[in-house]
């Protein structure tokens, strides 16, 4: 699902799309408590610049 928007994301799995979002800020927060914070932002970071 790289480089596509939320609804297109939603479109092809049948979702809504604030299933999208929700699913991915679920999946944000559960880096961030696990991962430590040097490595969460250099993910941010490198995700934002694809």
């Amino acid at each position: 699902f790289k480089n596509k928007k939320y609804k297109e994301v939603a479109e092809e799995l049948h979702i809504s799309v604030n299933t999208v979002k929700t699913t991915i800020a679920r999946a944000m927060i559960t880096l961030k408590n696990n991962l430590n914070k040097k490595t969460y932002l250099f993910l941010l970071f490198i995700t934002k610049n694809l």
